[in-house]
């Protein structure tokens, strides 16, 4: 569910913890084939790559 204007979206902390040797960077500018490549190959999560993209919109949000 999207959030609204002025509503605060939190996410599981637990979640952001990434476990791959793959920098939020990375992961963030990979195109979507690789990222799926990558998830089935079991090299990365479909959770740590959801949290890199949380992490990234939490950096890039303030200065948008």
């Amino acid at each position: 569910m999207p959030a609204k204007a002025g509503i605060q979206v939190s996410y599981d902390t637990r979640i952001t913890k990434c476990m791959t040797s793959h920098p939020d960077h990375e992961i963030c500018f990979m195109s979507g084939r690789e990222i799926a490549a990558m998830i089935r190959a079991r090299s990365i999560s479909a959770r740590e790559v959801m949290a890199a993209f949380l992490r990234q919109i939490d950096r890039v949000n303030p200065k948008i």
